[in-house]
């Protein structure tokens, strides 16, 4: 993995960006640009955000939470998004690191959740829920994932 200072930077007031391991279905880790929009967790394959990866609707996504060290390296960074059937497994640079992502991330999901729920008033944070929408790949259309139940939105 990259030298820790150059993974994460977090600065949970104005969102979270930085990059991350993302752990592919084969096992393997691949290094990623994450970036947290409004109510949605969205990654790139790099900073310059060319290519919009996916985006995770965080309301949609059950648990998340940070994992016990699985590599024994003693820096468990590792968390877990838990959307339908399939487990997002993240690896921040440290501990620190992880536990400030998923709780600005259950944060997020939580004021995602309420938003969606409130159906009069004037809140702000549902006034913010209605004007997000997943953001969009120039050019590119979205395609929904697995069912009409997944929170994932993927570019192709």
């Amino acid at each position: 993995m990259e030298d820790a200072a150059r993974l994460s930077s977090v600065t949970p007031e104005l969102g979270l960006t930085g990059y991350l391991y993302k752990k592919t279905r084969n096992e393997n880790w691949q290094r990623r640009y994450f970036k947290t929009q409004g109510f949605y967790l969205t990654y790139y394959k790099n900073r310059k955000m060319e290519k919009l990866l996916a985006a995770l609707s965080l309301p949609q996504v059950g648990d998340i939470y940070v994992m016990d060290d699985q590599g024994g390296d003693g820096e468990g960074g590792t968390f877990a998004l838990e959307l339908n059937t399939r487990i997002y497994i993240l690896k921040a640079n440290d501990r620190e690191t992880a536990e400030v992502w998923v709780s600005t991330l259950l944060r997020l999901r939580e004021q995602g959740v309420a938003a969606t729920k409130q159906t009069t008033g004037s809140s702000s944070v549902q006034v913010e829920a209605n004007k997000v929408a997943p953001p969009k790949p120039d050019g590119a259309a979205w395609v929904k994932t697995d069912s009409s139940l997944c929170g994932c939105f993927s570019s192709k």
